[in-house]
């Protein structure tokens, strides 16, 4: 009964609240942890759906699934649920949980392969990271028992998710999850903005890993990596005609990359609005 429920519950869960089986559970049971959140979800889902007949699109979801989970177990990760066409997978680090999001990425290109030999067209995803304090616990009531769980930090890993639409590109993760990772140097990672979530009072710094780009737009991302950085500072200063100068620069050399030309019609609209007060923070849904 264990195992078969284990499907439904996952045994780190159980472990997590000092429970050994489901028989244990109780409404009200909770933990609180930090630990790091890791929220991807299939772009453009409600149009490829639409597409699609009922049958279609869950073995669509089914195949897509199960592909992406089997790597959050591979590095030590569980998943918390499905959401439609979005996984929320909970990891004890943040190390594991950004290589868990890499290798994420690389399944999906051997999964895109896959379905282009089948005939149909490949899919894109996002996926956002966030570390931080959340509780862990059963709710409902005392006929419906539901694990799950709750707290800013799922919130916000959510959001981070939804703000990788909004640069155009697959990942993101926030300054709490690369301030705790081991090595940072062994990603290729830069600054991407500080950014404050509406309904939030703290700001939070975005940070881009470009690991599972294509070799060559690595190797352009990385040889301008320096002149960005200067880029990014002389914007948040406010110099916003220096700034626009380098990005232009950086967009010219990787037409690739989508963040250079976002910057550089920043600048152009502050340069011919300047702000009254100007903290260098872009405020965002």
């Amino acid at each position: 009964m264990t195992e078969n429920f284990s499907r439904f519950i996952p045994n780190e869960f159980l472990r997590l609240l000092g429970k050994q089986s489901v028989n244990e559970l109780r409404l009200g049971d909770f933990v609180e942890k930090e630990m790091a959140l890791l929220f991807t979800d299939i772009r453009n889902f409600t149009s490829l759906s639409e597409s699609m007949t009922t049958e279609e699109n869950f073995r669509f979801l089914n195949s897509f699934l199960k592909r992406m989970s089997p790597v959050v177990e591979n590095y030590g990760g569980f998943i918390d649920k499905f959401i439609g066409d979005e996984i929320m997978a909970i990891f004890s680090d943040s190390e594991s949980a950004v290589k868990a999001a890499l290798e994420m990425r690389i399944e999906l290109r051997a999964y895109n392969n896959h379905r282009k030999e089948l005939g149909y067209q490949p899919i894109e995803t996002g996926i956002g990271v966030h570390f931080g304090k959340l509780m862990m616990g059963t709710v409902g009531y005392d006929e419906r028992l539901q694990t799950t769980v709750v707290g800013d930090t799922v919130n916000m890993a959510s959001r981070v998710q939804k703000l990788t639409k909004v640069f155009g590109i697959p990942f993101l993760m926030t300054d709490a999850v690369y301030k705790r990772l081991e090595n940072p140097e062994n990603f290729l990672l830069r600054e991407l903005d500080s950014v404050r979530l509406r309904g939030k009072k703290t700001p939070i710094v975005l940070y881009e890993s470009f690991d599972f780009d294509p070799l060559p737009i690595q190797e352009k991302k990385s040889a301008y990596s320096s002149q960005f950085q200067i880029a990014l500072f002389q914007y948040k200063a406010g110099n916003f005609s220096e700034a626009l100068i380098i990005f232009d620069e950086c967009a010219a050399h990787c037409a690739e990359d989508p963040i250079p030309p976002i910057y550089a019609k920043r600048c152009r609209y502050l340069i011919q609005n300047p702000p009254r007060q100007w903290t260098g923070i872009s405020i965002v849904k």
